[in-house]
């Protein structure tokens, strides 16, 4: 075999270890923008924290727990808006926002895109589903995203059926599901943070 000949066969082992090189290069990248933009959403996210416990706390919410909401909901920036005109903090929408202001007459008009007004809103309408939904956050969490209407439908027609089985079904699609989870996750690590703080 001549040298040239050995040189093209070679030719592609190289460039399948570049290929190689090249994809692992990428998934580094990827895995150090999501790092660094994790950790700047907590950082907005913990700019907050003054108003996010008064609001969670008046509402009687565990304050890890709007943590969780407010990160997966807006990432911390007060001025999000989703293409179904939920807006703020905890994405609420204005029939969201009319519901809440027929139940609690104390809250009056204001401006979802402010911060402080936007989690009031936003915590008495978490607290209204924990409620309702007796306290069982996945459901809770999984009306919020998909409405709470749609999850009361399920749990007619399938009576005594909990989180798990709601969360399996067809009625939940996969956003939902990756919601449902990603908020509870964060829920967990707020807890787990505020703990280790807590220990002497």
């Amino acid at each position: 075999m001549t040298h040239a000949a050995k040189r093209l066969k070679r030719a592609p082992r190289r460039l399948g270890l570049a290929a190689v090189a090249a994809v692992l290069l990428l998934v580094a990248g990827l895995w150090a923008a999501r790092a660094a933009r994790s950790g700047y959403i907590r950082w907005r996210v913990d700019r907050l924290a003054p108003l996010i416990d008064k609001h969670a706390t008046a509402c009687g919410v565990d304050p890890a727990l709007v943590f969780a909401v407010v990160a997966a909901e807006s990432g911390g920036d007060p001025r999000a808006k989703s293409g179904a005109d939920a807006r703020g903090l905890m994405q609420v929408t204005e029939i969201t926002l009319a519901e809440v202001r027929d139940r609690r007459h104390a809250v009056g008009p204001g401006d979802l895109y402010d911060p402080d007004y936007g989690l009031q809103v936003g915590c008495l309408y978490l607290a209204s589903l924990l409620e309702r939904f007796h306290g069982d956050v996945a459901v809770s969490m999984a009306a919020y995203h998909m409405g709470p209407s749609a999850v009361a439908k399920w749990q007619s027609a399938n009576p005594g059926a909990g989180a798990k089985k709601l969360l399996a079904s067809p009625a939940v699609g996969p956003k939902t599901r990756a919601y449902v989870a990603g908020v509870m996750a964060g829920w967990a690590a707020r807890r787990a943070d505020a703990g280790s703080r807590a220990k002497p």
